[in-house]
């Protein structure tokens, strides 16, 4: 982007960069590291994973998903939740390996 325009149309080259800037600033962290959300497949995967049973891994989720994720923040020495926040998002990808 450094220099370039689209297509010679400074607002679309404005617009273009504002949406740049926007997407990183979304999904990159301060250590430039990917910080994309987590699918309901991916969470029970997670889940499965540390030895918490969600049920089905079929993206869907429910009851028993919802069981897993408060044993797992039991482990973790987290407080129960009714529903999959920012702090149990943050837990599960504490314990994503790359």
């Amino acid at each position: 982007y450094a220099g370039f325009k689209v297509g010679e149309n400074v607002p679309a080259t404005r617009d273009s960069r504002w949406r740049m800037i926007t997407f990183f600033k979304a999904h990159l962290d301060e250590g430039l590291r990917v910080r994309l959300p987590l699918s309901i497949l991916e969470v029970q995967n997670i889940l499965n994973a540390e030895g918490h049973d969600p049920g089905p891994l079929d993206g869907s989720w429910g009851r028993r998903s919802l069981e897993a994720l408060n044993a797992l923040r039991s482990a973790h020495s987290r407080e129960p939740v009714s529903e999959l926040d920012d702090d149990s998002i943050a837990l599960l990808r504490s314990l994503l390996q790359f």
